[in-house]
């Protein structure tokens, strides 16, 4: 523990020492979400295969509440695949602000303290977005999955009074089998994307 410890006390004071402004200014900050963009974007894509793990799952409990099969149901749009695809389209638009904030570190080696600043802002807006917003509604659709699939009649308790659950059809034409294709896509870029960046901007 000590030497984990040691390891990051040597590492914070190497940023404020002998790094750019942009690893001094981060060293110096607090911030909700501190680890470093690759990691970010690494933890994102394990949102995304969360989400995408999750799918099968809507699909067996709309089956159950609606009727057909799970495979069937894997083709219609039940409401609650609106929120997966809000999830996906969240941690989409926040890693790519992350690998554009990675881009322009790249690009300019040495920032002003400025524009050092800004872009540590517009970073912890995209972790705020992506690990906070985004995995809010993933956790929120995994448990609504769980939920559907052990426990079908405690969500009649869970929704509001006339109102349709999650699983009733949206009519907004948005198959389960594309939010999982998509969520699939975005998490091996995001994944890939992080583990690359992991060398270049080490």
């Amino acid at each position: 523990m000590e030497d984990t410890s040691d390891r990051l006390d040597d590492h914070i004071s190497h940023a404020i020492v002998d790094g750019t402004p942009y690893e001094r200014l981060r060293a110096r900050r607090y911030s909700l979400f501190s680890a470093t963009i690759p990691t970010k974007l690494r933890r994102q894509g394990g949102l995304l295969l969360l989400l995408t793990a999750a799918v099968p799952l809507l699909g067996a409990a709309t089956a159950t509440t609606e009727g057909g099969t799970t495979w069937s149901a894997l083709f219609t749009s039940p409401k609650i695949a609106l929120l997966a695809f809000f999830a996906v389209g969240v941690e989409t638009l926040a890693a790519v602000a992350l690998f554009a904030i990675a881009a322009l570190r790249l690009k300019h080696e040495i920032l002003d303290e400025r524009t050092a600043h800004r872009l540590l802002n517009l970073e912890d807006m995209a972790a705020m977005m992506g690990l906070g917003t985004g995995g809010l509604a993933v956790v929120l659709v995994a448990a609504y999955a769980v939920l559907g699939v052990l426990a079908p009649d405690a969500l009649v308790g869970l929704q509001p009074a006339h109102s349709a659950g999650p699983f009733s059809a949206s009519g907004a034409g948005l198959p389960l089998a594309a939010v999982a294709a998509l969520s699939s896509v975005v998490a091996v870029a995001t994944v890939v994307g992080g583990s690359l960046l992991r060398e270049r901007l080490s």
